[in-house]
């Protein structure tokens, strides 16, 4: 439905300008399941052409002197079977480990790099799409950044197609950085006390937007945010929340 959208277009001659590297991976990714390029770009465009992806994760984020993030990864039940944890070895880039989805560039789940940087990655269903770049080559682009500023760099100051909420950490530094960015907005906050992050904007400076937000979300948000109230046991193993 969407391969003759003029956003589509734009998309593609602005991976291929910024990020080369990134579009040579998309074609070889095409190249790999023998499917036509057209189709596996949309692909990996999807979470910004289409608000109402059934996708949705939780990810827990507890700072401190050893921060912790554990993640959930909850995506279509079709995909059970399908997916891997890939160990890439990129020539001129970052290597890193990431959980990866089928016919999909990794970093828009979870992963680690050779940098010690640490990616976590929450959809955010957006209803205002722009013309910009898509959300999954920006997490596979912040793969090759060497810190967190960088990464945060890269997002403030590249045009953005859809929404996405990312945790950031990384190892030797003792911060981790909740960021939300939309196609309009992105905002970057230091986290200072543990919290709990589903598939919601919570930033008090992106109270304008109006991103789809489903009842499980908004569920998962509440029952987290209780647990990571009760302290205890559930900060020392948070995959129990």
């Amino acid at each position: 439905a969407f391969r003759a959208d003029p956003r589509v277009a734009a998309m593609r001659r602005m991976v291929e300008a910024r990020f080369p590297t990134c579009w040579a991976e998309l074609q070889g990714l095409a190249l790999g399941l023998d499917l036509p390029f057209d189709d596996v770009f949309l692909w990996n465009c999807r979470g910004d052409l289409w608000a109402f992806a059934p996708d949705g994760c939780t990810t827990v984020q507890i700072p401190g002197a050893e921060p912790l993030l554990a993640h959930n990864e909850d995506g279509d039940p079709g995909f059970r079977g399908y997916c891997a944890l890939a160990h890439i070895r990129p020539e001129g880039g970052t290597a890193f480990t990431s959980f990866v989805y089928p016919a999909s560039i990794p970093g828009h789940t979870f992963a680690v790099t050779a940098a010690g940087l640490v990616q976590t990655v929450n959809n955010i269903r957006s209803r205002g799409i722009g013309t910009g770049l898509p959300r999954m080559v920006l997490g596979r682009a912040l793969l090759d950044c060497p810190s967190i500023d960088a990464a945060i760099h890269l997002l403030e100051t590249t045009e953005r197609a859809g929404a996405f909420h990312m945790t950031l950490g990384q190892r030797g530094d003792p911060r981790l950085v909740s960021v939300e960015f939309t196609h309009g907005q992105c905002s970057a906050i230091t986290l200072d006390r543990p919290q709990c992050h589903s598939n919601h904007l919570v930033h008090a400076s992106m109270a304008g937007e109006r991103p789809v937000s489903t009842g499980a979300s908004g569920a998962r948000q509440q029952r987290g945010d209780r647990l990571v109230a009760e302290g205890g046991e559930t900060l020392r193993d948070p995959r129990t929340i």
